[in-house]
């Protein structure tokens, strides 16, 4: 029988992946576009223009058939029903990616682009004076007092909930699996909501702390407010997953506690809080774009002495998205699409950590549906 919350949870699921896929392009340096390098004067050829959309028009299909894929899937075990169509997606959107910067790549080497172009690396020998995006902090404390309020309200309850409490919840929201009543059955859900909270403020600081490589062919000022427009995108994008992730997770730990026979507010809570995150991931996206847009506009004069621009470095970018640079001693790399930062593979403990993340992937998979079933 096909559980609806499953298709629900995989469809939406599907849906934010290919916002985030669809976002790329926006999020990119417009001398990136789907992760090929080009001059600044070839940034808006027909041929990248073309791509591009093409490229979106193929990931919204994408999209459309992860969520029609969500309902046969709903008959697998539930762990695998959740992420399976949400991988499928992510697969068919990196083929999509890959495929479509190729007319780019091939427009760049027959007309020879980079040829008479000044370029130019960029590097910093000293720490970033420029300021950077503060953390939001008060959207962790909220998350944190939410939980708090959440477990005062568990504290108010306990000596209500049957000797055998539910532990876990299937798609239809009755529970298949009880622990004795204690506080740590009770209460660990909060806890883990707690330390997601900190973990992730912490990742916010480290976010905050991250090297800056500022790209050749703008002045210092374009280059900065760049780094600054997509650090707010940064900060503000992870806040307010926090604070939602906490509030879900606490708003079903509370739906539990008062409705232990089945869930009555999962899939409302599921809805209202997957739009959330939806709006929070378009409303970045949009908010980036408008502050990027016109930053990579010629400075005066301009015109008259041109900046040396980044070099052509695409042999070290397999296929946009892996960088692989055995004379980079860097570990971290700026990701060439949308916003944040990528592995050199090129690097011996950057080699390892692609691995580890290979397999944890793949053991994810393989341990819900065996555990599932």
């Amino acid at each position: 029988m096909v559980v609806w919350t499953n298709v629900l949870v995989a469809a939406v699921s599907c849906v934010l992946v290919g916002v985030c896929f669809l976002a790329l392009p926006a999020l990119s340096d417009r001398t990136l576009p789907l992760g090929v390098a080009v001059p600044a004067d070839h940034a808006g050829d027909r041929v990248v223009r073309e791509a591009v959309l093409r490229y979106r028009r193929r990931v919204v299909v994408v999209t459309l058939l992860g969520v029609l894929v969500s309902a046969p899937a709903a008959g697998l075990p539930e762990a695998a029903a959740a992420v399976l169509p949400c991988y499928l997606v992510t697969a068919g959107a990196l083929a999509v990616f890959v495929r479509s910067r190729r007319r780019i790549t091939a427009a760049k080497a027959a007309e020879r682009w980079y040829e008479g172009v000044p370029t130019r690396l960029t590097a910093s020998l000293t720490p970033a004076s420029e300021p950077r995006v503060a953390v939001p902090a008060g959207w962790y404390a909220a998350a944190l007092a939410v939980t708090a309020g959440a477990a005062a309200l568990g504290v108010v309850l306990y000596p209500g909930l049957p000797a055998r409490v539910p532990t876990h919840f299937d798609g239809a929201g009755l529970p298949d699996a009880f622990a004795a009543r204690s506080v740590g059955s009770v209460f660990a859900p909060l806890l883990v909501a707690a330390g997601l909270t900190v973990a992730l403020f912490a990742t916010a600081h480290a976010v905050r702390r991250a090297p800056v490589r500022l790209r050749a062919g703008r002045t210092p000022e374009q280059a900065w407010a760049r780094v600054r427009a997509t650090d707010r995108m940064t900060q503000r994008t992870l806040a307010a997953t926090t604070l939602l992730s906490v509030l879900l997770v606490d708003v079903l730990v509370v739906d539990g506690w008062l409705s232990p026979q089945r869930l009555s507010l999962a899939v409302p809570a599921l809805v209202v809080f997957t739009l959330a995150f939806a709006a929070v991931a378009v409303l970045g996206t949009l908010g980036v774009s408008r502050e990027v847009r016109g930053l990579d506009a010629p400075a005066p004069g301009a015109a008259a002495t041109p900046r040396p621009q980044a070099p052509d470095d695409d042999r070290s970018w397999r296929g946009g998205l892996v960088y692989v640079n055995r004379d980079d001693p860097s570990l971290w790399v700026p990701k060439r699409t949308g916003v944040g930062w990528t592995v050199n593979v090129g690097h011996p403990v950057g080699a390892g950590l692609a691995v580890l993340l290979l397999v944890l992937v793949v053991a994810s998979v393989v341990l819900g549906v065996v555990l599932g079933g």
